[in-house]
């Protein structure tokens, strides 16, 4: 662990009285932060923050004891013993710089430690996220979002608890933190050059991260391999438009999951689309919401895909917004695990690829820029 992280740095978390920073009633209400060195959480600091008459804000504090209320500082001494504490480490914190650097700003000027905002790292290992979004290339899911609770649950760091509390929060996005830079300082090709890139920029973050293993950007061609072909088991015999459909009839595989029941006008517009593509016809339907289109022309076009000794067809679906294209791709991963594997990509406009070449160009220009 200690080659991963060789940078101690420590990370903070405030609570305070809202969100709105201009409010006349807003304060500091707790600090939390810890220390990491050699990849390790080490020691911790916690205080609440008294206000200007000495009283503690213990309303949106759960779980606030007698000798932590005691024990509580004034915001300027708490600010000069987080800075005591903290030194000339980098400071992490979640969203700080939309939320924890500028209060500390506000606060008291003199804390000028090196920041880094942890949000941002995340988004350099996950740069896709979302509830309902596509999987990666490797078939993995990106977070939910970049929320300290989604990112904990992706990473399997365990959620802060006591919840709304700053040292928890601190420790969590500690371990959060530790994870991130695993995944960047991975021994990959898109990895690679991704730390040279930060390197060669001087990216806040580089100083944390692992060099990259060597002094030219990595090969923009490794990015993108060809991607080995799935041998694939198939339906044993030409497609069947009856057997396409067959999962969506009453008592169908597709049918019986939780919460969905047999639709009558589903199946009969799968069997419609199933003729279409027997027959090699236009099918032109137009159905009411709640009807399960998705799925009617999605299994029988999946089962096409799939019929024949080498799978004969290739079957292309075009949506009109990438909103539908992603609850396609959602609906192909539930089919693959009820019917059965079958090969299937996702394909977008040009405006969504890099070309690999164009790419290349850059890279050596910017090196050979740098090196002059």
């Amino acid at each position: 662990m200690e080659g991963d992280f060789p940078v101690p740095f420590a990370v903070v978390d405030l609570e305070t009285t809202g969100l709105n920073f201009n409010s006349p009633d807003f304060r500091i209400t707790e600090i939390g932060a810890c220390r990491v060195v050699a990849g390790r959480p080490a020691d911790t600091f916690q205080t609440l923050v008294a206000d200007s008459d000495g009283q503690v804000d213990t309303v949106r504090l759960p779980e606030v004891g007698q000798d932590e209320i005691k024990s509580a500082r004034g915001e300027a001494q708490a600010l000069a013993d987080l800075a005591d504490f903290c030194g000339k480490l980098p400071v992490v914190a979640h969203n700080g710089i939309g939320y924890d650097f500028p209060i500390l700003d506000r606060a008291a000027e003199r804390i000028g430690m090196p920041r880094l905002d942890s949000m941002e790292l995340a988004l350099l290992a996950f740069p896709r996220s979302g509830k309902s979004i596509q999987p990666d290339a490797d078939g993995a899911f990106p977070p939910a979002g970049l929320s300290l609770d989604d990112l904990c649950s992706k990473l399997g760091v365990p959620a802060p608890q006591p919840r709304h509390r700053a040292l928890p929060d601190a420790e969590a996005t500690a371990l959060v933190v530790m994870k991130l830079l695993e995944l960047l300082n991975a021994d990959r090709p898109d990895r690679n050059l991704q730390r040279w890139l930060l390197h060669r920029a001087r990216h806040p973050w580089a100083g944390l991260l692992a060099p990259p293993p060597a002094e030219a950007p990595p090969l923009a061609s490794a990015l993108a391999p060809s991607p080995s072909p799935r041998e694939l088991p198939r339906l044993p015999g030409p497609f069947d438009p009856a057997e396409a459909v067959a999962p969506l009839a009453a008592g169908g595989a597709l049918v019986s999951p939780p919460g969905r029941g047999h639709r009558p006008q589903q199946e009969k517009m799968a069997r419609e689309v199933a003729a279409a593509l027997a027959e090699g016809r236009t099918c032109l339907v137009e159905a009411p919401t709640g009807t399960g289109k998705t799925l009617a022309y999605l299994a029988p076009a999946s089962a096409l895909a799939r019929s024949g000794p080498t799978g004969a067809a290739t079957v292309a679906v075009s949506t009109y917004t990438k909103v539908l294209q992603d609850q396609v791709v959602g609906t192909l991963v539930e089919l693959e695990e009820t019917l059965g594997p079958f090969n299937w990509t996702v394909l977008k406009g040009a405006s969504n690829y890099l070309s690999l070449p164009d790419l290349a160009d850059e890279l050596e220009e910017l090196d050979e820029t740098d090196s002059a």
